[in-house]
């Protein structure tokens, strides 16, 4: 550290060869398992948006071609314009786009969050079965496997998820000093790319501040006012676009979610049941709250009394960062209530992503035995999504594209 308090940023944890090893052929597996799965279905997400998860894939796809100034773009400004750098890079550099096509972007980039899930569970237990077993997990996860390989911005928006929270894990500890401005950097730029994500300002190690709710809202308010800043800035020019976000805003959002259970029960079941497992043989549009629903959700809320007695047992570093997570989780999972509690599976990728870290923790001190009932919860997980994946029709769900490719009255910007 210098006189002027400038603290150098030093990392104290390298990949080591094996690790370069194991992430290589994990990202070569997981991009050759994603083409076989998404095969099928691949048309289908090409050329119509809305058939799974509400999600715009047709949209997606064909607008990072160019880049056009929308309401999609506003709310997700940094993937649509790094999806436009890749598409372009790929289109420049010769004889890329013989060996990629445009869609294999999207599974690249699923595949690097698989690795980066690797490397943020290595930081954190620096064993390589466990990191190995959480990115297993995560990768075949049923949000990932859709939604998170998509063409779609979710993709590219855990990329830059799990790159910040992978820094600040490894650097935190060298630049506490810088830790006020690093947190509200990640919220405002995490925030740019969904804006749930301005809650990642919460995540911290040094809970045990006083100062810390105080510090902590005003890293999220003023990552929430950046992120913002595309919507109200074009709003304060421009009344007919002002116009446009409020009507978007209130035909999704509603503070009435909240008095209705059914939407907590859906959020929840969305989030961490389906987006993990689905077992319903079909990728479709919307999930309710089933039976098996009911039970899963049963089953989730034991897991969290189990995460929430074994964190009482961590050291104070990293209980504060499990209770982050926590936190950060509690507010995503209300935040989806409140603006989308139907088509909340459309977002399950980032609630997963964001647990991470927590998983990394509980799994540290696992024995051999207890990895080993995690390895066959990830087999059946896997073969289930697997065969959903497979069995989905390889046509448009109601026999219709609906909204294909960029919707018109776009401005494109070049």
């Amino acid at each position: 550290m210098t006189d002027k308090g400038i603290v150098k940023m030093q990392t104290k944890y390298k990949l080591q060869r094996l690790d370069l090893i194991v992430l290589t052929a994990l990202a070569a597996a997981y991009f050759i398992l994603l083409r076989y799965l998404h095969h099928d279905i691949s048309n289908t997400l090409i050329s119509c948006n809305d058939d799974f998860f509400n999600a715009d894939t047709a949209e997606v796809y064909e607008q990072i071609g160019g880049f056009y100034l929308n309401l999609d773009t506003m709310k997700h400004t940094i993937p649509y314009a790094l999806l436009f750098l890749l598409e372009k890079i790929r289109m420049t550099l010769p004889g890329v786009q013989e060996v990629l096509t445009r869609q294999d972007i999207f599974l690249l980039i699923a595949s690097l969050n698989v690795c980066l899930a690797y490397v943020i569970t290595k930081v954190t237990t620096n064993n390589y079965i466990s990191s190995l077993l959480i990115a297993i997990l995560f990768g075949l996860s049923f949000s990932q496997l859709t939604v998170g390989s998509f063409p779609e911005t979710y993709g590219i928006t855990i990329f830059c998820l799990l790159s910040y929270l992978a820094f600040y894990n490894i650097c935190s500890k060298s630049i506490k000093k810088n830790d006020f401005i690093l947190r509200v950097m990640g919220s405002a730029f995490l925030g740019l790319c969904h804006l749930p994500l301005v809650l990642v300002g919460l995540y911290s190690h040094n809970h045990q501040q006083n100062s810390f709710l105080t510090k902590s809202s005003l890293i999220v308010l003023s990552g929430a006012i950046f992120a913002t800043s595309p919507m109200w800035s074009v709003s304060l020019i421009s009344p007919s676009a002002a116009a446009l976000i409020y009507d978007y805003t209130g035909n999704n959002a509603s503070i009435n979610n909240f008095l209705e259970f059914e939407n907590w029960l859906n959020v929840i079941n969305n989030l961490y049941v389906v987006g993990l497992w689905n077992p319903a043989q079909i990728v479709q549009e919307i999930y309710a709250v089933t039976d098996t629903g009911y039970f899963a959700i049963l089953v989730f809320v034991i897991v969290i009394g189990l995460i929430c007695r074994l964190t009482a047992k961590l050291d104070v570093y990293r209980r504060a960062q499990a209770l982050s997570v926590l936190l950060i989780s509690v507010g995503q999972i209300c935040f989806y209530i409140f603006f989308a509690p139907d088509y909340s599976a459309l977002f399950a990728v980032t609630a997963i992503a964001i647990v991470i870290p927590l998983m990394a923790l509980i799994i540290k001190d696992f024995n051999l035995s207890h990895k080993s009932l995690v390895l066959g919860m990830i087999i059946f997980i896997g073969y289930t999504n697997s065969i959903t994946m497979l069995a989905t029709p390889s046509e448009p769900i109601d026999g219709n594209c609906y909204n294909w490719g960029v919707k018109q009255g776009l401005m494109r910007v070049f």
